[in-house]
């Protein structure tokens, strides 16, 4: 029968490369097996990993190390849910990483600092549920944390302060059973009303996460923010 994509085993990059972009997103027909094999290390000048092994199961073996050249790995390994091993330290360059290792259960190791110059970071670990340990601080310019480390059941520790400029942290924590507590107590500090935009709310962030987090959001008045729903009557 024909088949649309045949079996790709991965060799090599050329090192005149310097985007990678979607290069195999979606290679994974029912007629045949798609992407296989072992990741390879990357070419020494590829700049942009956007998406290159978006959506494909048959991938495995270790992530392999990331290169200063590379800027932007939005979506790089996206749903690769069989690759192994252990989480790499980011490259010092990167800047985007939204959804990156969104769906990757099966690698490990701790979190590692996040590349200082990084501006996107949705999604980035969303469902990475065997990467463990204490969350590093966010980069100063990151805006938007939406579900950074929803299903993260292996995340410990406190949750670390807010970026100086963040508007959104819908579902950040959500289903984090492992976070016992923030850097703060203080309200106007854990949740700083003036800097979030209004497409979000508290119940969201936290929610299905540990108790001792959640109480930290939920269980006092915070003045103008909703109640805890035990206080106002409602379903828990």
């Amino acid at each position: 029968a024909f088949s649309l994509c045949p079996t790709v085993h991965l060799k090599c990059w050329s090192d005149y490369l310097e985007s990678v972009d979607g290069t195999f997103c979606g290679w994974n027909y029912p007629d045949d097996r798609g992407v296989v094999g072992s990741l390879i290390e990357w070419g020494k000048s590829i700049e942009k990993t956007f998406c290159c092994y978006q959506f494909l199961p048959n991938l495995t073996g270790s992530v392999p190390p990331w290169t200063e050249a590379i800027v932007d790995a939005t979506g790089t390994y996206d749903e690769c849910s069989n690759l192994s091993g252990f989480l790499p330290t980011w490259g010092s360059n990167i800047e985007e990483v939204t959804q990156c290792f969104k769906g990757c259960s099966n690698i490990k190791g701790e979190f590692k600092p996040w590349p200082q110059k990084c501006r996107s970071l949705d999604k980035c670990f969303m469902n990475a549920s065997s990467i463990r340990g204490v969350l590093p601080q966010w980069p100063k310019g990151v805006t938007s944390l939406v579900s950074v480390y929803e299903g993260c059941v292996n995340a410990c520790g406190n949750i670390p302060e807010w970026p100086e400029v963040i508007s959104s942290i819908s579902r950040c924590y959500y289903g984090c059973k492992g976070l016992t507590g923030a850097w703060t107590q203080e309200p106007e500090l854990l949740m700083p009303e003036s800097k979030m935009n209004d497409n979000w709310n508290y119940t969201e962030v936290v929610a299905e996460a540990s108790d001792s987090l959640r109480a930290l959001f939920y269980d006092q008045d915070w003045g103008g923010l909703k109640p805890h729903p035990s206080k106002s009557g409602g379903a828990k």
